[in-house]
């Protein structure tokens, strides 16, 4: 499955977007995200857009202070709310209700033969994973292999009881055996993000490469990021219903629904266009290459609406460019035409003074310098 089709698939499939998740801890109670979600200046996670047939989820390690375990055995202690903001298939905020989490204290004897949640582990081992990977990519740049090695260990020991971190590794360390530094610390980088925060398909089987392709691209546990794999399409209608939050003392779900589902291929013919305070890639319809609107996308928050400022930006925090916008064609070229018109500036580079902006820019400068050079000499 090629990366550009998930992402178009994932658009035609969403039900809710910018979700943002409010945790609201009791007193004396502390917690921590551990799967990498980021925050909003209001201290809400931000979690990926909910799309058909799938559920999103956050882990949570919970610190209780020693004075509230001091009751009797079977008391239930109250540990924390959350509920989800998000956008509606029409663009509206809405809100879920509010799920509360609380368990029952019990005795050391007794917590001893509690069953593990297998969700939950399963989770666990991802997230474990995916930072061991992370420090795996850190080593890697770094070139002490001899630290990726004893990475690839650990990781090997927890594949043993989770088959997809087993293949995974297995193809990762054909890179480490090469030492093949950029390869490796790519993979790496996006196998760890999907593992942490990657959508979860609903009652999601052990798994299996055959099971894995018969699911919408969005779904599937890829063996290896960013490579084309087989693929089947469900052309399902199911009814639409508001978003839900669920919630146990071992926390399992947080909830979606359906909705009338069409997957619609795009066609891959993209345009970048950087602008002094901006970058874009514009795409148009791969069904319909005339179609009359384009789909924009772009990596930083705001890049588009710079040049669209009536824009519906939807956020996908698993995709490879994070804010995306379908926009009308003509409002595409009339926005273009604007820059071109508006154009005063003598040195590009100049004209961008946002320092953090500049610095990604000038490796782009450099690589189609470099790539110049090799022009040059190989002519």
């Amino acid at each position: 499955m090629d990366p550009f089709q998930e992402e178009f698939d994932l658009l035609e499939a969403l039900l809710a977007r910018r979700m943002r998740l409010r945790i609201l801890p009791e007193k004396g109670v502390n917690f921590e995200v551990l799967n990498g979600c980021s925050q909003d200046k209001e201290g809400r996670f931000i979690m990926p857009d909910l799309a058909f047939g799938a559920d999103v989820w956050a882990l949570l390690r919970i610190k209780v202070n020693a004075d509230l375990c001091s009751t009797k055995s079977g008391s239930k202690l109250k540990l924390l709310s959350a509920y989800i903001d998000y956008l509606d298939q029409d663009g509206a905020d809405q809100r879920s209700d509010t799920s509360k989490m609380a368990i029952d204290l019990c005795t050391q004897e007794q917590f001893a033969v509690l069953e593990a949640d297998e969700t939950v582990q399963l989770r666990t081992a991802e997230v474990r994973a995916a930072t061991l990977q992370e420090n795996a990519q850190v080593a890697a740049r770094a070139g002490n292999w001899s630290e990726v090695d004893k990475i690839m260990v650990e990781l090997d020991a927890l594949g043993k009881d989770n088959e997809w971190i087993k293949v995974s590794v297995e193809r990762l360390r054909s890179y480490s055996e090469a030492r093949e530094q950029e390869s490796f610390s790519k993979e790496t980088l996006y196998k760890s993000r999907r593992m942490k925060q990657r959508r979860v398909a609903k009652n999601e089987a052990r798994f299996s490469v055959a099971s894995e392709s018969m699911k919408p691209s969005y779904l599937r546990r890829k063996t290896e990021q960013g490579k084309r794999e087989l693929s089947f399409w469900p052309n399902e209608k199911s009814k639409t219903t508001i978003l839900t939050t669920e919630m146990t003392a071992s926390p399992k779900n947080w909830g979606g629904s359906s909705l009338l589902l069409s997957f619609k291929i795009i066609k891959e013919n993209p345009m970048w266009l950087f602008t002094s305070n901006s970058f874009v890639s514009v795409v148009a319809d791969r069904d319909d290459t005339q179609s009359p609107r384009l789909l924009v996308r772009a990596r930083i928050e705001g890049d588009i609406d710079q040049l669209f400022p009536d824009a519906e930006v939807m956020e996908t925090p698993l995709a490879d460019y994070r804010y995306r916008a379908w926009i009308d064609r003509q409002a595409v070229s009339n926005a273009f035409k604007k820059q071109v018109e508006g154009l005063t500036y003598t040195n590009f580079k100049n004209s961008v003074k946002d320092k953090e902006r500049l610095r990604p820019l000038m490796h782009v400068w450099q690589a189609m310098f470099d790539h110049q050079e090799a022009v040059i000499r190989r002519n």
